[in-house]
């Protein structure tokens, strides 16, 4: 099991909200450091997604239509069917926040909102 320091400023500070919000410092701890990773994972998807558009003249040229899988910024593996690709970057990565995408004409995607559905532009 993970042991962690806590400064006790800040110990005391989660030891008092712990108190207000009638929760275990635990919960809280726990509660923060999910938001904080899934706060991360966004923000490394952001960069997967623009090394994406800069490596996009290339990925088309040879693997347009195909599904990439793009990792640090660099293109980890390919495939024509999505879900082989997947399972096989899960494999290899586990749960890490790799970006897969199909290469079409142009890097960006387009979606039409109509309502409350909605669909993917062609």
């Amino acid at each position: 099991m993970l042991q962690i320091t806590i400064e006790p400023t800040v110990e005391t500070k989660l030891e008092q909200f712990a108190q207000l919000v009638d929760q275990s410092v635990e919960e809280i701890i726990n509660q923060a450091l999910s938001r904080y990773l899934d706060y991360l994972s966004d923000r490394k998807l952001d960069t997967e997604i623009s090394a994406y558009e800069k490596l996009h003249p290339q990925l088309k040229q040879k693997y347009l239509g195909h599904y990439v899988a793009i990792h640090q910024g660099q293109l980890i593996d390919t495939d024509t069917d999505c879900g082989n690709l997947f399972l096989r970057v899960e494999k290899k990565y586990g749960d890490v926040t790799i970006l897969i995408r199909q290469v079409k004409e142009t890097p960006d995607e387009i979606y039409n909102f109509h309502g409350v559905r909605m669909e993917r532009a062609e």
